[in-house]
């Protein structure tokens, strides 16, 4: 009895692990991509980039007049100190002129606060902004990855431009797996203007 009792619960282990054992022996079909890259040659980003591009440089050219505005009052307090210094004018002459010079000097210090208060401002809500379009783009691109990993029947796609916090590469190693950076970047980039006009 001993000796059908032991059977049954090997015959029974064995149909339990046989399912187990398959899934095992499934081979996992693996791919990778790029994200920093596809990210970094979509068109959609360059789009991105130049509109970027472009605020900054008027940032710049404003932050050149405020500059300048400093540099002038700046240069008026200085005048206006040497002219005090001449010996033919009068003290209630030097005085005043004195007077203006200090004036000048609290002007411009207000307005080189006021600037740098002003450029922290302008490059903040530039970030902020930043960050929200290439989130968008982001999530674009994952939910393309995700596409075309269902179409191509991958049952895992890794990015293998990803780091952790400690700045180490998370994906180091995997065997037998596709990299489908390319084939996501001609994807992607069908729809492209300047290919259209190429064509």
């Amino acid at each position: 009895m001993k000796f059908f009792r032991q059977t049954f619960v090997f015959a029974a282990a064995i149909l339990f692990l046989s399912p187990l054992q398959a899934q095992d022996e499934k081979n996992d079909k693996i791919g990778t991509v790029n994200m920093q890259r596809l990210v970094a040659d979509y068109y959609k980003t360059k789009s991105i980039n130049e509109t970027f591009a472009k605020y900054s440089e008027e940032i710049k050219a404003e932050d050149t007049e405020r500059m300048k505005a400093i540099q002038a009052a700046d240069e008026e307090s200085k005048k206006l100190q040497e002219d005090a210094k001449d010996n033919n004018i009068s003290s209630e002459d030097k005085s005043d002129l004195f007077r203006q010079s200090t004036a000048k000097q609290r002007e411009a210090r207000a307005l080189f606060q006021e600037r740098a208060s002003w450029v922290k401002r302008k490059q903040a809500a530039l970030n902020d902004q930043a960050k929200i379009e290439f989130g968008k783009i982001r999530e674009e691109l994952m939910r393309f990855v995700q596409k075309i990993g269902d179409e191509e029947g991958y049952d895992y796609v890794f990015d293998r431009s990803a780091g952790s916090g400690a700045g180490v590469a998370i994906l180091v190693y995997t065997k037998d797996a596709t990299d489908l950076t390319g084939l996501l970047l001609e994807r992607i980039n069908k729809d492209a203007p300047e290919e259209k006009e190429a064509e």
